[in-house]
């Protein structure tokens, strides 16, 4: 190495001892180390005011379940959104096309973020479940990071504009993978049950005035559809048994007259072509033409239509729908600005004050239910997993005690998931859940450095306090490296980047915040509630020794 090479080794070492921060880290920890260890000798020596703080805590934490509220799936913004339009049975496409134009001009003067809109009027085909009088405007924004407005603020906005136009029925909903995963499924459905068609309607209208007064809820509708206007024709049985005439001859005599009936077939070469014979066009044109229609009775006197039977202009419902052989109605609405479990909570207080006629009954379906049976599930394997878990631990450390004493890390963990989830402003859903399962197995492994470090300095001649004491000093810093190394793995996770991110973010919020949390208090927690345990088998063990030597 030449005398060059020599000087420029001597300036970078220089240069990296300066500004390394290797030597401030170190100092960190160790004076982090310091006030720990002072930190658990005071705790120790005043155990019951720092076990009446950590229960306090956790009592005023767990009230933020009810605060933060739930949902099924995170709603994801992926900038795509659609309105449904329905107009009146009827409606000539002209018409149908004016109010389209009208929302299609909304659609390109109030969206900036605006990348397409895709307009789609009266299409119908065996492939969609749409219907000839319904038409969808698709519109397609820009990437989030590209624009200043949520897609939700973007629909929220429409909704409320687009209310003001007449003539047709509008709805307006979000295009995401959390629609997909839920099948379309409304968030609110009410399934109204009874026996009589009207009576459920008017249930029905009354639900539904009552779920728009809810915050938060948008799109109240029913499954009432009422289907292509017809005429009703009823037989006056009096008047028609004086003619000899039967409902089923009138019956069959109208179908004939104006849809036709089969009377033969004619054979031409190999084929065969059915003759159909009816009545001229024009007499199916009005009512007044139908009336027209001749019945021949047995003795061969002819009577008109108008003579023995009236006419109804009105409609039916398309379908009826039915569960366990029930009618059922359908009152659907969707969300807007609060979480799935809120809004159903409001709505619940509101439908049981609603007093409902003997025999009617009322259910929740939709992603309202479908949230309850997930949450229930998820439940079920959260207790589980701590089973499993205590199951290991009793077997590796061949005790039944010290196991609850690590597991004791778990409830602070889910408080500082559900604070977490509070500050964030986001609901517990399934995939937050799932965060809090795996935090079950997460969190323990402090506790578990803890005890074992404890437990490995008493087998000598170590005082109890020493050893606790040591077991913080040595063991702090490899806790807060685990801890630090999975919450900033995570932090990228937890803020939903790029499209649809949304999804996965409540499970990166749940397991940061139950992980900083637990570790923080645990690391305090532990030692207070092992010398406690430790306390009570060493006064059992004298009552045991003075009741041996009585």
């Amino acid at each position: 190495m030449n005398t060059k090479q020599i000087g420029s080794h001597i300036v970078f070492s220089k240069f990296r001892a300066k500004f390394s921060l290797l030597p401030a880290f170190t100092n960190g920890v160790i004076y982090l180390t310091e006030q720990y260890v002072h930190l658990i000798r005071y705790s120790l020596k005043h155990r019951k005011k720092i076990m009446i703080l950590a229960i306090v805590l956790l009592l005023l934490s767990a009230s933020l379940i009810a605060v933060v509220g739930g949902e099924l799936f995170p709603v994801s913004d992926e900038g795509s959104y659609t309105i449904t339009v329905e107009t009146p049975y009827g409606t000539s496409l002209e018409e149908t096309d004016t109010i389209i134009s009208g929302i299609e001009s909304y659609v390109l003067d109030n969206t900036p973020e605006l990348e397409s809109c895709t307009i789609s009027i009266g299409n119908i085909n065996m492939y969609s479940m749409g219907s000839a009088n319904q038409s969808t405007v698709t519109v397609n924004l820009v990437d989030k990071d590209k624009r200043r407005r949520s897609t939700s603020e973007i629909v929220s906005e429409a909704r409320k504009s687009l209310n003001r136009i007449s003539g047709a029925k509008l709805s307006i909903a979000e295009e995401s993978m959390t629609s997909m995963m839920t099948g379309g499924t409304s968030a609110i459905q009410i399934l109204i049950k009874g026996d009589d068609l009207d009576t459920l309607r008017n249930i029905a209208d009354d639900y539904v005035e009552l779920i728009k007064d809810v915050e938060g809820t948008a799109e109240v509708a029913t499954d009432i559809t009422e289907g292509n206007p017809e005429i009703r024709v009823f037989i006056n049985r009096n008047i028609a048994s004086y003619y000899g005439i039967t409902a089923y001859q009138l019956a069959n005599t109208l179908e004939t007259a104006l849809s036709g009936s089969r009377a033969t077939s004619y054979r031409s070469g190999g084929d065969e072509i059915d003759v159909t014979l009816s009545l001229n066009d024009i007499y199916g044109s009005s009512v007044e033409s139908m009336k027209q229609i001749i019945i021949p009775n047995a003795s061969g006197q002819l009577v008109t239509v108008g003579d023995i039977a009236t006419f109804e202009y009105g409609n039916s419902p398309s379908q009826i729908n039915r569960e366990n052989q029930v009618r059922t109605i359908t009152v659907s609405a969707s969300l807007s600005g609060r979480d799935l479990q809120s809004v159903s909570g409001d709505i619940k207080e509101k439908l049981d004050s609603y007093q409902l006629p003997s025999g009617y009954t009322y259910s929740t379906g939709g992603q309202q239910k479908e949230l309850v049976d997930a949450f229930t599930s998820l439940a079920q394997a959260l207790l589980l997993s701590i089973v499993l878990v205590y199951m290991i631990l009793a077997s590796q450390f061949e005790s039944l005690i010290q196991p609850l004493i690590i597991m004791m890390a778990i409830p602070f963990a889910l408080t500082g998931a559900f604070i977490a989830l509070f500050i964030t402003g986001t609901p517990l859903s399934m995939v937050g859940f799932l965060g809090i399962i795996m935090l079950v197995g997460i969190v323990v492994n402090n506790s578990i450095l803890l005890i074992d470090f404890i437990n490995k300095n008493r087998s000598g001649s170590t005082d109890r306090t020493e050893a606790i004491v040591n077991a913080g000093r040595y063991r702090i810093r490899p806790i807060f490296m685990t801890m630090l190394t999975t919450s900033l793995a995570l932090i990228p996770l937890s803020l939903g980047l790029g499209s649809g991110g949304e999804l996965e973010a409540g499970m990166g919020i749940t397991v940061i915040g139950g992980l900083l949390f637990s570790t923080l208090i645990t690391l305090i927690i532990i030692p207070v509630i092992y010398s406690l345990v430790d306390d009570m088998k060493i006064k059992r063990q004298e009552r045991k020794a003075l009741k041996h030597a009585e």
